[in-house]
């Protein structure tokens, strides 16, 4: 229908099926009011990116407060892969509200997929290092580090998943207020150094591969053995409170536990997931040091990973058992 109602803001900016043709610039708070020749202009590709120098489907990314453009940012191309990945999500969900545990691991797998090949080329290396998105400004066609879209959305996922770990400290230690007399020594100091050695060899070699793009291969096995010894530190403290009979079903302290088991454990399943992301990435030849964001964020997400599992492996060792 158009501008049906007069509108000055810019969501009322004429566009086609696929957006404006160029990112106009705005001075004010009603641009269409305040700037008469906006929407003939936006149309004629008189602003910002009025075509596609890198072939594909584009935006740019700006400063926040100013709205500079910074650089620019292919967005996934049209496909179905994003839809069967919505599917499959779904599927994962709702089968286990019926119980069907197999069939559910098996869409969330088919997610996962469907995922990583919508994804897949977003990290190509490009010819272009940089390209003019009009008025003369050329902009480079690769970020990382916290000028990236990436590194930020990562940061807001491990800030979510600290909050997480916090309430569940806050309920540990809210549980063993209620009834401190039940609660059962932890398991064995050889269990906590094994996994602390674990984590921490984990998380380092992780952030270390970061400086190792220069030589893929060991930058992608360092991201793989930092995945496996984040795993392995799962794995001996989870056992480890296992031989000692806690079991989640018999009293708060082996729910609680548990519970911060089951999302390190989940943590550790993403990071596997990951490295082995990173591992097909090299197989193709896309780890190098002219492309650093992959390997950056999932070193960022592993070294986080181990940081949450040894909070969770020191709070549900040394409270109360520190007290004593």
């Amino acid at each position: 229908a158009g501008n049906v109602y007069g509108g000055g803001g810019l969501e009322w900016l004429p566009a086609g099926l696929y957006s404006t043709r160029s990112i106009p610039v705005v001075t004010s708070l009603y641009p269409l009011w305040d700037q008469k020749n906006l929407a003939r202009d936006v149309a004629a590709g008189r602003y910002f990116l009025p075509g596609a120098p890198t072939g594909g489907r584009e935006t740019l990314v700006t400063s926040p407060v100013n709205a500079e453009p910074q650089h620019l940012l292919r967005m996934p191309i049209p496909s179905g892969w994003h839809v069967w990945a919505a599917v499959f999500t779904a599927g994962f969900f709702l089968l286990l509200t019926v119980q069907a545990y197999a069939a559910s691991v098996l869409s969330g797998v088919l997610a996962i997929v469907c995922v990583l090949r919508w994804c897949w080329f977003l990290d190509h290396p490009l010819p272009q290092q940089t390209v003019d998105v009009g008025a003369g400004i050329e902009l480079p066609t690769y970020a990382s580090g916290s000028s990236s879209t990436g590194w930020w959305a990562m940061v807001v996922t491990l800030v979510v998943g600290g909050m997480v770990l916090a309430m569940s400290v806050f309920s540990y230690v809210f549980l063993w207020s209620r009834s401190p007399d039940t609660w059962r020594p932890p398991p064995d100091t050889t269990s906590l150094a094994v996994a602390t050695a674990s984590a921490i060899g984990g998380g380092a070699l992780a952030l270390l591969a970061r400086r190792q793009l220069g030589r893929p291969w060991l930058a992608t096995a360092m991201v793989i053995a930092g995945g496996a010894l984040l795993g392995l530190a799962f794995g001996v403290d989870l056992s480890s409170w296992r031989s000692i009979g806690l079991s989640p079903q018999a009293s708060a302290q082996g729910a609680i536990v548990h519970a911060i088991l089951a999302w390190q454990g989940f943590f550790v399943a993403v990071a596997a997931i990951m490295a082995l992301y990173v591992l097909l990435r090299r197989l193709y030849g896309y780890v190098g040091p002219d492309r650093p964001a992959t390997i950056e964020l999932v070193g960022l997400f592993l070294a986080y990973t181990a940081g949450q599992g040894l909070v969770g492996l020191y709070v549900t060792r040394l409270f109360p058992a520190g007290l004593a």
